[in-house]
């Protein structure tokens, strides 16, 4: 066995006896120590942000695996941030024994966005969308700096001396580069000209900050690949006999997936049943009513 010789600060052989009990009875021993100690208090509080992250998290998992379980923890997740730290469209940073934290930073709008996204992308529901539009607008107004970027807290915080804005992707994404994604998959799935430019200027702000360090920035990088490389864009126009549940599985993970309003002009039914237009690098294929035939 190894041992120290603390004089000569140098590590030498030595013969150690082995333990004569077992590791179920140093267990035992540690707990009822443990025990007789005084209790640490535990920070339960329920974070928005970090809810924001795991329900993005729960629907790649619900996306991949096809597991309801992952699904049902996303809507339950988002059904208590609308519940118990949403009010006015406006987000609040915790939640413990009842009692609402202060108002919501931009991590906060960040990630509530950024899971938003993602509910629309696994449910294809309409009613996640529109949320992850409203919220956006509100970050744009109440955290935007016209020179670019977002700060840290917004108009109706108390005001400090500095107004920082964080870029660095560290353990967690920064707000702003999660904006940037926000913004990046705005454009994609609804194609308004407002979010495109608003993407391209927040990509435009961290771009020179991630060019110094691109490890620090993966986030960031995530959201420039969409960008400039997205995946296939899916635009469903639905009949009446179609599970859009089902639907949202059918189709690629990565995908961007559209849901049109029944009889637009743009995108018909082919054959009265589902169909499918699906582009890629600013080529479209004909409509069909069989994506797998695509694939």
């Amino acid at each position: 066995a190894l041992g120290l010789d603390c004089e000569k600060d140098e590590i030498i052989l030595a013969d150690i006896e082995p333990f004569e009990c077992s590791s179920t009875e140093i267990r035992e021993k540690l707990t009822e120590y443990r025990r007789s100690r005084t209790v640490l208090h535990k920070d339960s509080k329920i974070l928005t942000s970090w809810n924001g992250l795991m329900i993005k998290a729960m629907c790649d998992l619900y996306l991949v695996s096809q597991k309801e379980i992952y699904l049902s923890a996303a809507i339950n997740a988002d059904r208590f941030i609308q519940d118990n730290l949403c009010e006015n469209n406006t987000l609040f940073v915790s939640f413990y024994r009842g009692k609402r934290g202060v108002r919501g930073f931009l991590d906060d709008y960040a990630s509530y966005v950024f899971a938003q996204l993602a509910l629309y992308r696994v449910t294809l529901e309409q009613k996640y969308l529109e949320c992850a539009k409203s919220m956006c607008e509100k970050v744009l107004s109440d955290f935007g700096d016209n020179n670019g970027g977002f700060y840290l807290y917004g108009k109706t915080h108390e005001e400090l001396i500095l107004r920082p804005k964080e870029t660095y992707d560290g353990a967690i994404p920064s707000g702003n580069s999660l904006m940037a994604y926000n913004l990046v998959r705005l454009f994609l799935v609804t194609e308004e000209e407002k979010y495109k430019k608003e993407a391209e200027r927040q990509l435009d702000f961290l771009s020179d900050d991630a060019s110094h360090f691109p490890p620090n920035h993966s986030m960031f990088l995530i959201a420039l690949l969409e960008f400039y490389k997205p995946q296939i864009k899916v635009t469903v126009a639905v009949d009446d006999r179609t599970s859009i549940s089902r639907l949202a599985l059918e189709l690629p993970p990565d995908a961007t997936v559209v849901l049109t309003p029944k009889n637009v002009k743009d995108y018909p039914l082919k054959n009265g049943r589902t169909t499918y237009y699906v582009c890629r690098n600013n080529m479209c294929l004909p409509p069909t009513n069989n994506f797998n035939y695509l694939a």
